[in-house]
C-alpha cells in the first residue's frame, strides 16, 4: 500500500511536471510567434495591379501620393520618412514642409526620381508604369472609395511595412472602439432625417462612398440615393427631395438661394458646415468626421456616447 502511495505520488508528480513544462512551453510558443509578427520581415503584399511587393526593412524615404496614406504614416509616428507628397495636401500641419510632386492627376515623375526614394505609394495606377520603369519601388493601392471599416485594414497594412505594429493596433482600437460608440448610441434614436450634402457646385455622394455608408451608419436617408459614385445634381431634385439637413462648404450658398428658401433644412436652420476634412479622407481622422456629423445630426441624443 504504501508502495502504491508512493507510486502514485510520483506519477501525479511527473503528470504536474510535465504539465508545467507544456505551459511553459506554449507560453514560449505563443511569444515566439508574437515577436516574429511584430518583427516581420521579410514579408509580402499583393498590390491592386496584382503585383507582388516585397519588403526587406522598414523604407526610409518614402513618397506618398495619397493624403490617407500621409495621415496614417504620420498618426504612426513616421512622418519624418515622408519624403515627398502631392500638391493638394492639408493635414497634418508638419506636412507643410513636405517637398510637393504634382497634383493628384499631374505627377511631376523627374522631380520623383530626384528625391530618391526608397518605396512610392500611389492611389490611381495613372503613373504606375511610367514610375515602375524608371526603377522605382511602387505600392499602388486603389484608393477607398467605399466600406470605411477597410480603413482598418490600410492602418495595419501601414504598420507593417513601417515596423510598427503595435501603435497600429492602437490606433485600430481607439477607431473602432469609437466607432462602436456611435453605432450604440445610433441603436437608441427613433428618429430618421433626410440628409443631403454639397461637396461643392450641388456635386453630392450616392450611397456606395464612403460618405454615403456614415449616413447609412447615422441612420440618415440620403437624398441621392439612386446616383452611383458622386454626381451633381439639380436644383429642383434637392427642393422635390425636401432634405431636413444639408451639409455644404459654403452655407450662403444653400441659404441665400431663393430657389431653397422653403426646404426643411434652410426652414430649419439645419444648413451646417463641417469643422474639417476628416469625413473625406479615408484615414485615421476619418472617425473624427463621423463623430462631427452625429453631433450636427442628433445634438444632445447623441453626445454621452462619443468619447472625445
Amino acid at each position: 500500500s504504501e508502495t502504491q502511495d508512493e507510486s502514485e505520488t510520483q506519477d501525479e508528480s511527473e503528470t504536474q511536471d510535465e504539465s508545467e513544462t507544456q505551459d511553459e512551453s506554449e507560453t514560449q510558443d505563443k511569444s515566439e510567434t508574437q515577436d516574429e509578427l511584430i518583427n516581420s520581415y521579410p514579408f509580402e503584399l499583393i498590390d491592386s495591379s496584382g503585383e507582388t511587393i516585397k519588403f526587406t526593412e522598414s523604407p526610409n524615404r518614402i513618397v506618398a501620393f495619397d493624403s490617407a496614406a500621409l495621415e496614417t504614416i504620420f498618426e504612426l509616428g513616421e512622418g519624418e520618412k515622408i519624403v515627398g507628397t502631392h500638391d493638394f495636401v492639408a493635414y497634418p500641419p508638419e506636412a507643410e514642409k513636405i517637398t510637393r510632386v504634382g497634383g493628384a492627376f499631374n505627377m511631376n515623375i523627374e522631380a520623383i526620381i530626384g528625391l530618391n526614394p526608397d518605396l512610392v505609394f500611389i492611389f490611381s495606377d495613372q503613373n504606375l508604369n511610367d514610375l515602375r520603369n524608371a526603377g522605382l519601388k511602387v505600392l499602388y493601392i486603389e484608393s477607398l472609395n467605399n466600406d470605411f471599416t477597410k480603413i482598418s485594414d490600410e492602418i495595419k497594412m501601414w504598420g507593417r511595412i513601417l515596423d510598427a505594429e503595435l501603435k497600429a493596433e492602437d490606433i485600430i482600437f481607439d477607431f473602432e472602439n469609437r466607432l462602436k460608440n456611435i453605432e450604440k448610441a445610433v441603436e437608441n434614436i427613433n428618429i430618421k432625417q433626410s440628409i443631403f450634402q454639397d461637396v461643392g457646385g450641388l456635386w453630392t455622394p450616392g450611397p456606395n462612398t464612403l460618405v454615403g455608408e456614415v449616413f447609412d451608419l447615422l441612420n440618415s436617408n440620403n437624398i441621392a440615393y439612386d446616383v452611383d459614385g458622386y454626381v451633381q445634381i439639380s436644383r429642383e431634385i434637392i427642393v422635390d427631395r425636401n432634405p431636413d439637413i444639408i451639409i455644404t462648404l459654403d452655407i450662403e450658398s444653400i441659404t441665400k438661394d431663393p430657389a431653397f428658401n422653403d426646404i426643411n433644412a434652410v426652414s430649419n436652420n439645419r444648413v451646417y458646415s463641417l469643422s474639417s476634412d476628416a469625413l473625406s479622407i479615408g484615414g485615421p481622422r476619418f472617425i473624427e468626421g463621423i463623430e462631427e456629423l452625429a453631433q450636427l445630426i442628433y445634438s444632445e441624443n447623441i453626445d454621452s456616447f462619443l468619447t472625445t
